[in-house]
């Protein structure tokens, strides 16, 4: 089938080089590039052919026509996003240690954290999960793994202490866990596969030994 519509590509721009004129060349290019998925091209196409189609009803086939293309592209375009979610943005490294209220320039009093009010657990962060659930982070604690959700990854909260790298926060298994603790809210679904709804993540020092 691709051979062959890539053939009438080809037929149809040799009978336009010949007889430039003829709108319904262009017409048939653009349902061709339109059946090859080639939706720019075959809009161009066709808004070229609303505009200045010689026949009003050749103007009128190409707005038909078009508006069917766009409407193909865009449900085509919506069923990409929902198989392949575009990833969480994370946070960059700036705002990773900027988990901070800032003080005013010259005072001298100590910084102020936000306080995120949830339940909490700590743990080590072992992988972090992009799916269409959302982002869900698995956490190691007292040898038992636990699964946090967030529905909508850019409300969550990652904090540092430290000078945490860029790197330690992608999707996939980390190769080396990071002691975190988890702001939450417990869930209330008997049937969730998850041990609840996650808040913040907040990257801290490694207990002691």
């Amino acid at each position: 089938m691709g051979e062959e519509l890539e053939e009438s590509v080809n037929l149809l721009q040799r009978a336009i080089q010949l007889s430039p004129g003829r709108d319904e060349y262009f017409y048939m290019l653009a349902q061709v590039r339109m059946r090859q998925q080639k939706y720019d091209e075959s809009r161009r196409l066709l808004g070229s052919l609303v505009k200045n189609g010689k026949e009003e009803d050749m103007r009128q086939r190409a707005q038909s026509l078009l508006e069917t293309v766009n409407n193909i592209a865009e449900q085509m375009e919506r069923s990409r996003i929902r198989t392949n979610p575009p990833p969480p943005s994370f946070p960059s490294q700036s705002e990773l240690t900027d988990g901070a209220i800032p003080p005013d320039p010259g005072s001298t009093r100590p910084t102020l954290r936000r306080r995120i009010e949830g339940e909490r657990m700590r743990g080590l962060l072992t992988e972090i999960v992009c799916n269409n659930d959302g982002l869900t982070i698995v956490v190691e604690n007292r040898g038992q793994l636990f699964t946090f959700n967030a529905s909508q990854p850019d409300r969550v909260q990652f904090i540092s202490y430290g000078e945490e790298t860029q790197s330690a926060i992608s999707c996939g298994k980390l190769n080396t866990a990071k002691p975190v603790m988890i702001i939450y809210r417990g869930s209330t679904d008997a049937g969730s596969p998850h041990y609840g709804e996650l808040l913040a993540v907040e990257f801290v020092k490694p207990e002691p030994k």
